[in-house]
């Protein structure tokens, strides 16, 4: 068996390398392996920032769908995915499964942030509730977190709207056919329609989303208009402010 022929240098040497040159040569690999460390580590943190606010956004849009059906914010985030219990009028679930087509590595849980952590859920009142991630490092409350303010009052808004567009529709038709009701209070005016079938027998033309029982903006016959507390106006073809949150 031939014996090893020793590395030869440049200048024609048999010499090996130096301690010195090893030194260098392991601080070189050291340099680079720390640079690509710090280029991949805050690529993957990045990802899973952009996963966990991806995922409140998709949350959001989940809790505005439930307050618009049910006119009222889900008592949990599973209230999103599983029809809770005195819930009438849940059209969900509202949160489908785009989640298994997360990268690799990433949760695929609907109620869990980009890093594997459950994400908080809190009411705030009537139409106000919180989202919260505790972020990368973990610790809820620091300014790591991401938290998302989700507001319903413009979705109650449009239902309350609605709501009053059917009335008066129905009122201004039996105004044509019939002549308008002598009355000053909504109840008298809503069963009268209802006599007459006008209109449905249905509690959502009693309140608005809010909850506040409708009035009649107008009390003389025959320009009735029937309005909610949180929209101020009285005339057919006026423009309603925009109401304050109640």
């Amino acid at each position: 068996m031939s014996a090893r022929t020793p590395f030869r240098r440049r200048d024609g040497s048999d010499r090996g390398f130096s301690l010195l040159e090893l030194v260098l040569v392991v601080a070189i690999l050291t340099l680079f392996a720390g640079v690509l460390v710090r280029r991949i580590g805050p690529s993957a943190e990045r990802l899973e920032n952009e996963e966990t606010a991806s995922r409140l956004d998709r949350l959001e849009e989940a809790i505005r769908g439930y307050a618009t059906d049910a006119l009222a914010l889900p008592p949990d985030l599973a209230a999103l995915a599983i029809r809770p219990a005195g819930v009438p009028r849940w059209g969900g679930p509202y949160v489908g499964n785009p989640f298994d087509q997360a990268p690799a590595g990433i949760p695929t849980a609907y109620d869990e942030d980009g890093f594997g952590r459950s994400i908080g859920y809190a009411t705030l009142g009537p139409t106000r509730a919180e989202i919260r991630s505790a972020g990368a490092n973990g610790t809820a409350g620091d300014a790591d977190d991401f938290a998302r303010i989700v507001d319903v009052t413009p979705e109650w808004r449009a239902e309350t709207r609605r709501r009053l567009r059917l009335l008066d529709a129905a009122a201004s038709k039996y105004n044509q056919d019939l002549g308008g009701p002598s009355t000053s209070a909504f109840e008298d005016l809503r069963t009268t329609l209802l006599a007459a079938r006008y209109l449905n027998d249905d509690g959502r033309f009693a309140l608005d989303a809010f909850g506040n029982p409708f009035v009649l903006g107008h009390p003389d016959p025959p320009a009735l208009r029937v309005t909610s507390p949180i929209f101020l106006y009285s005339f057919p073809g006026s423009v309603p402010p925009i109401p304050l949150c109640p």
